[in-house]
């Protein structure tokens, strides 16, 4: 089992890439986050039929499932970054079954009130290169001992 690389502030720069992360979401994950969400099933995220009933194109990954693969994004980049906000922008869906890429870049660096903070752009973009959701994160990250 690979684990993430540690990586300390100073060794970080500006322009350093996250990722990219092939994704693939399914069905099956969809349900169990739903039902972690506490979400009743079938829902519109479940079932392809209710969401086009709403008006979508099929079955989509909720939102929040998304910031939180984002987030994954920023873990597998490094085990030792917090995440201490995380924002999104919803372009277009990700359709469930869709295969989509992870990335992020690096876009400032500095120590606010005595931590050492990396704030990041990140992508969701589609295979044939669409921006489906973007963000931004704020981590913290330890020095080099």
């Amino acid at each position: 089992m690979e684990h993430s690389p540690r990586r300390y502030f100073e060794d970080v720069e500006l322009g350093d890439e996250l990722g990219p992360m092939s994704l693939n979401v399914s069905q099956e994950q969809v349900v169990a986050y739903c039902r972690v969400w506490g979400r009743p099933i079938p829902n519109r995220f479940t079932d392809s039929e209710m969401a086009q009933r709403e008006g979508m194109r099929g079955t989509m990954v909720p939102g929040p499932l998304s910031m939180a693969y984002m987030a994954h994004l920023v873990s597998e980049w490094s085990a030792d970054a917090q995440v201490r906000r995380l924002e999104s922008v919803f372009r277009r869906p990700i359709l469930l079954g869709q295969h989509v890429e992870l990335s992020g870049i690096v876009v400032d660096k500095e120590v606010v009130d005595g931590k050492n903070q990396i704030q990041c752009d990140l992508y969701i973009k589609s295979l044939e290169g669409d921006r489906l959701i973007g963000g931004k994160a704020v981590l913290t990250l330890s020095s080099r001992p």
